[in-house]
C-alpha cells in the first residue's frame, strides 16, 4: 500500500503544520566550492559553468544528451527540501543523487514520446499541451505500462487507480497538473501548461521535505518556450518517485527505495506502533536497519523539540509518555505514515492540554482558599448586613409591582411572590456568581490553546 505522491503533497499543502515554528530552514553548509587547481566551481559535486549550469560530466553521469542544460539552483533546492528538512522524521530521503534523478526524469520521458519529441531543444505552451498528460509505471524499474495522452483520461485514470495495489505499479502526471474541483459537477480540467509550479506555489519550503523551488526562469527562453532541461525537471516535480538517493526508513515505506519492499517495512512499522518512540533501549537501537534507528532518533528529536517549546520536563517526562498510534487494529482503515505522524503531533498537543487542564484546577483551588480567607473575620458581618438591605429593598419593589400587577388580572391569574422567597433566590444566585467568579480566575490562555477547567 503506498502513498499516492501527488495527492500526499496537495495533502501536506493544506495541513500546513508548524512545529514549534520551526518552519524553515537554511543550508547549514554551502553545496558550491571552487576548485582552486582550475578556478572551476562545482555544486553538490559536479562542474558547473558561469551561467550556473552543469557541465558534461553531470550530464554523462545522468545518461542524457549534452545539449540538455539542468541549472545549479534547482538541483540545490531540491537537495535542500528533500534532505535538510528540520522535521527529519518527515523526510523520505536522507541523501539525493541529483544527477540519476535527472536520469529518470529522462528513461521515463523516453517512453513517453516518440524519438522526434525526444530530440526537440524547446516546447511552447501549445506543444506542452500535447505532451502525454499522465502515465503508470513500475516505482522499480521506472518501465511505463499505460500512457494517459489526454487530461480527461488522465484525471479518470487518477481516480480509479489502484493506489494500494501490492505489484509495484504506480500513477503519475507528467507535470504539475491539479483539478479545480470548486465546481465538483464542473471542475475544471486543462491540459498542463504551468509545470513548474506546485501545491506550494512553486516556492522552497523544507518544513516537509516536499517542496523544492524549479527556477522555472531558467529554463524558459525569451519567447516563453520551456527548454528541453526545463522539461525533464518539471517531470521531477511532477513525480516524486524519479528521485534517486538513499531513502530513509519513511521513504523505504512508500516504496522511495527500490531495493526494498515497502510492504515488509510497513508490517514491522506497525508491529511495534504501540511502544512509544522513547522506550527503546540503546541495544534494541543497535540491532535495527540504519534507517529504521535514525527513523526513531528523528521521531525522538521531534518530539523533544515540542516539548521544549510546550513547558515540558524532558528528563522526567520523555520517557514516561506512551504515544498510541491508530492502527493498532489490523483491519482498521488504513492510514499511511505521514498520517500517523500527524496524529502523534495531535496526541502530544493533547498531552499538553491535558497539563494546563490540571494546572487550572491547582489554580482554581488556591484561588478557592484566598478568597475563605479573604472573607474571614469582621467584614463578613457588614457585608451580609449590606447584602440584607439591598435584598430587602429589592423585595419591597416586587411587591409593589405584584400589587400593580394583581390589580389588573383576574382572581384565578393573580400570583404572589413572598419576600422571604426572594431572598432565598437572591441568595442562591449570589452564590452562583461567587463560584463563577472563582472558575473564572482558572482561565488561562496559552499560546493558541484556551484551556478551563
Amino acid at each position: 500500500m503506498l502513498l499516492n505522491n501527488h495527492l500526499a503533497s496537495n495533502m501536506l499543502a493544506n495541513a500546513r503544520i508548524t512545529v514549534n515554528g520551526f518552519n524553515k530552514t537554511e543550508s547549514s553548509h554551502s553545496s558550491a566550492a571552487i576548485n582552486n587547481s582550475s578556478n572551476t566551481k562545482s555544486v553538490l559535486g559536479y562542474a558547473v559553468d558561469n551561467n550556473g549550469y552543469f557541465t558534461e560530466d553531470f550530464n554523462k553521469a545522468a545518461g542524457i544528451p549534452e545539449h540538455i542544460k539542468i541549472h545549479s539552483s534547482t538541483m540545490e533546492s531540491l537537495y535542500r527540501a528533500s534532505v535538510e528538512t528540520p522535521q527529519g522524521a518527515l523526510r523520505v530521503f536522507s541523501d539525493i543523487d541529483i544527477a540519476k534523478t535527472i536520469g529518470n526524469a529522462y528513461k521515463v520521458l523516453s517512453q513517453l514520446v516518440d524519438e522526434e519529441t525526444l530530440q526537440k531543444t524547446s516546447f511552447s505552451k501549445d506543444e506542452l499541451a500535447n505532451l502525454p498528460q499522465g502515465y503508470e509505471f513500475d516505482r522499480t524499474t521506472l518501465n511505463v505500462s499505460k500512457i494517459h495522452q489526454d487530461v480527461f483520461e488522465k484525471v479518470n485514470a487518477d481516480l480509479s487507480f489502484n493506489y494500494q495495489n501490492k505489484n509495484n505499479q504506480m500513477f503519475s502526471s507528467t507535470f504539475y497538473n491539479p483539478v479545480d474541483w470548486s465546481d465538483r459537477h464542473n471542475p475544471k480540467i486543462e491540459p498542463a501548461t504551468d509545470i513548474f509550479n506546485s501545491a506550494n506555489g512553486g516556492k522552497e519550503d523544507t518544513t516537509l521535505g516536499v517542496f523544492w523551488n524549479t527556477n522555472a526562469e531558467k529554463y524558459t527562453n525569451s519567447d516563453g518556450t520551456i527548454s528541453m532541461g526545463g522539461i525533464l525537471v518539471a517531470m521531477v516535480n511532477g513525480n516524486g518517485y524519479l528521485k534517486e538517493g538513499k531513502a530513509t526508513y519513511m521513504g523505504q515505506m512508500q516504496g522511495y527505495d527500490r531495493n526494498v519492499n515497502p510492504e515488509t517495512i510497513q508490517a514491522e512499522y506497525y508491529a511495534s506502533s504501540s511502544r512509544s518512540v522513547f522506550d527503546y533501549s540503546d541495544r534494541e537501537l543497535n540491532m535495527m536497519s540504519e534507517q529504521r534507528r535514525e527513523h526513531i532518533k528523528e521521531m525522538q528529536q521531534l518530539f523533544t523539540k515540542l516539548r521544549v517549546a510546550n513547558g515540558y520536563e524532558v528528563q522526567e517526562s520523555a520517557r514516561s509518555t506512551s504515544y498510541d498510534y491508530i492502527n493498532d487494529d489490523k483491519d482498521s482503515e488504513y492510514f499511511d505514515p505521514i498520517s500517523n505522524i500527524f496524529k502523534e503531533l495531535d496526541k502530544a498537543n493533547k498531552e499538553h492540554l491535558e497539563r494546563l487542564r490540571k494546572k487550572a484546577i491547582e489554580t482554581r483551588q488556591k484561588a478557592q482558599e484566598e478568597a475563605q480567607k479573604q472573607t474571614q473575620g469582621k467584614d463578613v458581618d457588614k457585608l451580609y448586613e449590606e447584602s440584607n438591605k439591598a435584598i430587602e429593598e429589592f423585595a419591597k419593589l416586587i411587591e409593589k409591582l405584584q400589587e400593580e400587577s394583581n390589580k389588573t388580572k383576574e382572581p384565578k391569574d393573580q400570583w404572589h411572590v413572598s419576600a422571604d422567597s426572594i431572598k432565598k433566590a437572591f441568595i442562591h444566585a449570589m452564590n452562583n456568581q461567587n463560584q463563577q467568579a472563582y472558575a473564572s480566575t482558572t482561565k488561562q490562555q496559552v499560546g493558541t490553546f484556551e484551556v478551563e477547567a
